[in-house]
């Protein structure tokens, strides 16, 4: 592990206690039907307005499931350790998750990345940029929780980013490719 990524972890492990409510609300947050409810509401609002936005659900819920596989063939094929194993006093926050070595790449960062790079492509920066904050408190609480490395956190987003963006040119090669005689709607 290199210093620079042992001293951010802990000036963000180590962070105030107050912040726990808050920031496991991005953590393990999804766990619960508090917040996976408003989710799905949401996505079948999108879904119903048709459009870009339907463009944006369909296309982020593509990406979201290949991020996360994506992540977890990178913690089987590439060994990094969590926190608590290379650090025995690392603070732990709603308790262990994963294997030891299961640390590569932050699916939950990665895949908070996933949605806020779909809909910034999709739907501009009026709607990515709360979903790239999202994406950011995901992985500061994936570190504040003693669950990841920072370099474990970016290794995610770029990830999930990466997957997004594979995505959207997918669809738009798609879109492009259809027969003359049926007019396909331009992606952003």
């Amino acid at each position: 592990m290199n210093p620079m990524d042992r001293s951010i972890f802990y000036a963000i492990n180590r962070g105030p206690d107050g912040l726990d409510g808050f920031l496991s609300i991005f953590s393990v947050g999804i766990n619960s039907w508090f917040l996976r409810v408003p989710l799905l509401v949401l996505f079948i609002g999108l879904l119903w307005v048709a459009g870009k936005f339907r463009r944006a659900a369909v296309l982020a819920i593509l990406a979201w499931p290949l991020t996360d596989f994506t992540c977890s063939l990178l913690k089987k094929s590439i060994e990094f350790h969590r926190p608590w194993v290379d650090l025995t006093d690392t603070i732990y926050r709603w308790g262990k998750v994963g294997g030891s070595l299961s640390g590569t790449a932050s699916s939950h960062a990665g895949n908070m990345a996933a949605v806020a790079t779909t809909f910034w492509l999709c739907l501009g920066p009026k709607w990515g940029i709360p979903w790239a904050v999202v994406a950011l408190l995901t992985g500061w609480s994936r570190v504040y929780g003693g669950h990841h490395f920072p370099s474990q956190v970016l290794f995610g987003w770029l990830v999930g980013t990466g997957i997004a963006l594979l995505v959207h040119f997918v669809a738009k090669k798609i879109i492009a490719s259809r027969s003359p005689e049926v007019p396909a709607p331009e992606l952003p």
